[in-house]
């Protein structure tokens, strides 16, 4: 009897001692685990939105590459702009020319010098071409100082005081009816009737440019 009692308090202490040792083994166990953070649990939802609205970091390469296509745009826009305000310009220009161009045209419609006719000889052009092709250069000079002078190319002019009439101041002006019977309204024949008389009485209109210098009159 006394045997077993010792025999189960021999047992009792082995296996508390047992139990003990495995206590032990399973703290030390659990004590070299790695501990997971919450954080960094894929299974939470909370991390995961997190990295979800993370904006991608771009490279300093890719920075630079954005940086040059933007500024690509603007310069674009700069030049479409620049190119825009050149051909309205280039257009108004235009257009100021042609204007200017009608201006003119029309202006030499209204000078007198400039009236066309037609003489029984089949000319037809301005009295002051008429005489430049008839007299060349120089003396045509000559005879375009004295006209501009005496009625300043106007084949209608009357001198208020003598009646002196038309391009060359004819007194009367029936005496350049020897030219032609339209005399008093065509000044190609006043032309030709001047011309005529300052190469009889001066030799040539510069002769007769000379005299007129000296005299005031022809």
């Amino acid at each position: 009897m006394k045997k077993v009692i010792v025999t189960l308090a021999t047992l009792a202490a082995v296996g508390g001692t047992t139990a003990a040792l495995v206590s032990s083994d399973a703290i030390a166990e659990s004590s070299e685990r790695p501990v997971v953070a919450a954080s960094q649990s894929p299974e939470r939802g909370e991390t995961m939105t997190s990295r979800s609205t993370e904006r991608p970091t771009l490279s300093i390469s890719q920075e630079m590459q954005l940086m040059r296509e933007n500024h690509l745009k603007i310069q674009k826009r700069r030049d479409a702009a620049k190119a825009r305000q050149e051909a309205a310009k280039k257009a108004e220009l235009m257009r100021q020319a042609k204007a200017a161009i009608k201006a003119r045209q029309a202006k030499r419609k209204r000078v007198t010098n400039t009236h066309r006719t037609t003489t029984s000889g089949g000319y037809s052009g301005s009295a002051k071409q008429y005489a430049l092709n008839a007299l060349g250069t120089t003396q045509f000079q000559c005879f375009s100082n004295i006209v501009t002078r005496e009625s300043g190319w106007n084949y209608k002019a009357v001198n208020s005081s003598s009646g002196a009439y038309g391009l060359m101041q004819a007194l009367p002006g029936s005496k350049m009816a020897s030219a032609g019977a339209d005399w008093a309204t065509n000044p190609i024949t006043q032309v030709r009737w001047g011309i005529s008389y300052m190469n009889g009485r001066y030799g040539s209109p510069c002769g007769a440019w000379g005299f007129w210098q000296a005299h005031h009159w022809y």
